[in-house]
């Protein structure tokens, strides 16, 4: 096995980001407004408040997990590369 085969492209770890931290951000924000406005009958605006803080709580988890798994996988950021033609 190559090195080149071993290196993960830019579009596998958008993808890692997209599916590990923002998917189920959105599931959690949608699945806290739907049973607080419907089986707790709180105002819509307000269960949407409450899923967007309960999202941004699991967003500020998962996205910390995903820079550790990128710095784990010899990932650059990506200013590294810009300034390091």
């Amino acid at each position: 096995m190559s090195v080149e085969n071993n290196k993960k492209t830019d579009f596998k770890i958008i993808i890692k980001g997209q599916l590990g931290v923002n998917l189920p951000v959105i599931l959690i924000i949608l699945l806290f407004w739907y049973i607080l406005f419907s089986k707790f009958n709180l105002d819509y605006r307000l269960s949407g408040i409450i899923g967007c803080v309960a999202g941004w709580l699991l967003w500020e988890i998962l996205i910390r997990k995903w820079i550790v798994w990128c710095l784990s996988n010899n990932i650059e950021p990506p200013m590294s590369r810009i300034c390091n033609p």
